[in-house]
């Protein structure tokens, strides 16, 4: 495994598993296998957090990120957000490639959460690149986003998919003033009370599916692949619904515009 660091903010090393990383500028994790080599968080910490600097930026590749475990924090500066990784405060860029976010919790944003400015709609400084990889088994415990929560974010999301996850609302995904395009993803088996597969909300948000499979998501209540709230932007492209006759497919709440 390749190591770079360019600098760091800090590193925090726990007694047992592996270090705690907030990064300020850039940093590398590259395994040149051809197998994801497993790291484990360790007890009640996650994995990464971009922090302070919106020109910090992650590159994982061909790893496992397994354990994280944020679920119990405080509310306080978003401790309790992003079991494995989280961008947050001023933004940053993740670049996943060939990788899994397996079994992490958090209150949101079970697996990631990317949060760009707070005091802005419009700037979406918080940055994700997923291709290759898998997003599985994650769960945000009392909230948003149980595989992925993007709030004021720019992401793109390509040959990846995106599996039995579980929130309150957007059990695979939460876009909120968000930016997507997905291509060539599947969106599958995961769970929420709102959104089973996806939740997209907020009229400054656009989302892009191309190529694209929504299979067996569940929604307690509305919108069993896609709910959707506040009159974002959405279009989707040769994109496959394994239920096609599904009522509860596509949820649209009109309560603040179409």
């Amino acid at each position: 495994i390749i190591v770079s660091m360019s600098p760091l903010l800090s590193i925090w090393k726990p007694s047992t598993g592996f270090p705690v990383f907030a990064i300020a500028s850039t940093i590398f994790f590259i395994h040149l296998g051809s197998i994801p080599i497993t790291i484990t968080a360790a007890t009640n910490k996650r994995h990464f957090y971009l922090k302070y600097n919106a020109n910090a930026k992650l590159i994982l590749r061909y790893l496992k990120l397994v354990g994280g475990d944020v679920s119990s924090y405080s509310y306080q500066n978003c401790e309790h957000c992003g079991g494995s990784i989280l961008i947050y405060t001023n933004g940053g860029e993740l670049n996943l490639y060939s990788s899994i976010v397996f079994n992490n919790k958090a209150a949101w944003g079970g697996g990631i959460r990317a949060q760009g400015d707070r005091y802005s709609d419009t700037n979406k400084n918080a940055i994700m690149n997923i291709y290759n990889s898998i997003i599985h088994n994650n769960e945000a415990t009392t909230n948003d986003g149980g595989g992925i929560y993007m709030y004021r974010a720019v992401a793109t999301i390509v040959n990846t998919t995106i599996d039995n996850n579980q929130a309150d609302y957007g059990g695979g995904i939460i876009v909120w003033y968000s930016d997507v395009t997905m291509k060539n993803t599947i969106i599958s088996n995961n769970d929420a009370y709102y959104g089973g597969g996806l939740l997209i909300q907020g009229d400054s948000t656009t989302v892009t599916l191309r190529q694209s499979s929504f299979i067996n998501n569940d929604a307690t209540d509305n919108g069993d692949e896609i709910y959707t709230y506040r009159s974002p932007t959405i279009s989707l492209i040769n994109t496959y619904f394994n239920n096609p006759n599904n009522n509860n497919n596509i949820y649209e709440n009109t309560d603040y515009g179409t």
